[in-house]
């Protein structure tokens, strides 16, 4: 026996309504998916740039210490302008991000930033007393705090090898065993008093 027509119509409009919300639901699933490898995509481009900032600095360390016997300068703040005109390679992609997206610059800097601005704004804690003689593995400059969702660390060796730690190797401080006596570490560094194992990060970029 058929159903009456008006019967049918009800149904045939609850279907449709559950067709669409689960129609809405897959899209909604779907493109969270794709908005989460997008975004991953993104941590891990910055990451590889954070690295490629020390190995970039390091340019301006070597080149200043070139033309003063060897010696590296006392705070990253001598190198600019002249052995580092661009000051976005001071601050790390993530906090880069951050800048555009809360002020609409790329960096936090005032114009003609002072010592102190530099050392303060800088992503990135320089450890001063080296010679282009030291050992090669010396940690010379390292990320201040973790910017990368709990994933790790960039740090420069002063052989110019930038390094990613992972968490784990950060226990404690950056690895460094070649610390100059009489270092203090920047506020709000994370401390190096109790760590002196070897670098054992493999390269990255």
């Amino acid at each position: 026996m058929e159903q009456p027509a008006e019967a049918v119509k009800p149904a045939r409009a609850r279907f449709k309504r559950i067709a669409a919300v689960a129609v809405l639901v897959t899209v909604g699933v779907l493109a969270f998916g794709v908005y989460r490898i997008v975004d991953a995509g993104r941590h891990a481009t910055r990451q590889t740039l954070c690295v490629h900032n020390l190995k970039h600095l390091f340019l301006g360390l070597e080149a200043f210490a070139k033309e003063h016997d060897g010696q590296l300068p006392a705070r990253l703040s001598e190198l600019w302008p002249k052995y580092l005109p661009d000051l976005e390679v001071l601050v790390c992609p993530e906090v880069q991000a951050a800048c555009l997206r809360e002020c609409g610059v790329s960096h936090p800097f005032p114009p003609n930033p002072s010592p102190e601005d530099m050392d303060a704004l800088c992503s990135y804690a320089y450890v001063p007393g080296h010679t282009l003689k030291d050992a090669a593995n010396t940690v010379i400059v390292y990320e201040k705090r973790d910017n990368h969702l709990g994933k790790g660390r960039s740090l420069l060796c002063l052989d110019g090898r930038g390094a990613w730690e992972p968490p784990e190797n950060w226990r404690g401080g950056p690895p460094n065993r070649n610390l100059p006596p009489g270092f203090r570490e920047p506020a709000g560094a994370t401390s190096l008093s109790s760590s002196r194992s070897s670098v054992s990060a493999s390269p990255a970029g």
